[in-house]
């Protein structure tokens, strides 16, 4: 896949859990506090948890590619997290040697080897789907905020026949970077962004949750660009709190501490417990 291509996909990447799903009823329902802006939504998602969520996660990405013309492009990733704000992408097959990291507010992207590109980047599917529920909510609301995101805006909606809280756009705005969160069980499931021009609205939407281990995890991402469906992530394999070596997200060691995977399921296998091997924590 040409290097502009991979860059034009990363417009929108992300991930789930952990080992042997079990079903797709998200577990017990939470008592909703009361939440008026979205600082006191963010606090009461990481309250959720208490401490006790997950540190690590891999898992093998399927994505399709929806292309303009009518087409279909498959791809597959391999992709590890570490919360919060860890995550590396590496390309199938690891021969291609490219991919991409995300770490300490950087995008550190690769090709055959080499690194092409770093600069400044937060994956914002990262932060409110995974980070919130770890990291302190203050760092969570700053992030939110730097990414355009009005806190001080906030109101309820319905999303797939349950009622959400939607943080940063009033009724009837589908264009102002907005995301939006299960009233009930207080997870991330709808998120709009708007790219600096204006003229592309990117919408996200976090589905099909499913307990993993212990925690939810959307095992399905699909991505809208202007309304029309442009890219769909799949997530298999997926293993939870696996040891992960620092190296693993140092872009000075991306050839060096490359994890490795086997026999990558084609599209559509099921979870598997054995598929990821945890990268080697020699340096």
């Amino acid at each position: 896949m040409p290097v502009t291509h991979r860059l034009m996909l990363l417009a929108a990447t992300f991930c789930s859990l952990a080992c042997a799903p079990r079903s797709v009823v998200v577990g017990a329902p939470a008592v909703a506090p009361s939440i008026t802006t979205g600082a006191e939504l963010v606090a009461a998602m990481h309250a959720r948890y208490a401490g006790g969520y997950l540190s690590t996660l891999s898992f093998v990405q399927n994505n399709t590619l929806y292309q303009a013309s009518g087409g279909e492009q498959k791809t597959q990733w391999l992709e590890h997290l570490a919360v919060p704000g860890r995550l590396r992408i590496d390309y199938l097959p690891l021969t291609s040697r490219s991919g991409v990291i995300y770490e300490g507010g950087k995008v550190h992207v690769f090709d055959n080897g080499k690194q092409i590109q770093s600069q400044p980047g937060i994956n914002a599917l990262l932060l409110l789907g995974f980070d919130v529920n770890a990291q302190p909510p203050a760092a969570t609301a700053r992030t939110l905020d730097s990414l355009g995101f009005d806190l001080g805006v906030i109101r309820d909606g319905q999303w797939q026949g349950r009622r959400v809280h939607i943080v940063g756009a009033a009724v009837g705005d589908s264009t102002t970077n907005q995301f939006w969160v299960d009233a009930e069980r207080l997870l991330f499931v709808r998120m709009f962004q708007r790219n600096p021009a204006g003229t592309v609205v990117t919408e996200y939407r976090f589905e099909r949750y499913t307990e993993i281990g212990g925690f939810p995890v959307a095992i399905e991402v699909l991505m809208l660009r202007n309304g029309r469906a442009f890219f769909k992530e799949e997530y298999t394999d997926v293993r939870v709190n696996i040891p992960l070596a620092d190296g693993l997200f140092d872009p000075a060691r991306w050839v060096t501490a490359q994890p490795k995977v086997a026999a990558p399921p084609s599209p559509g296998d099921g979870p598997s417990d054995t598929a990821i091997q945890p990268a080697s924590s020699k340096r």
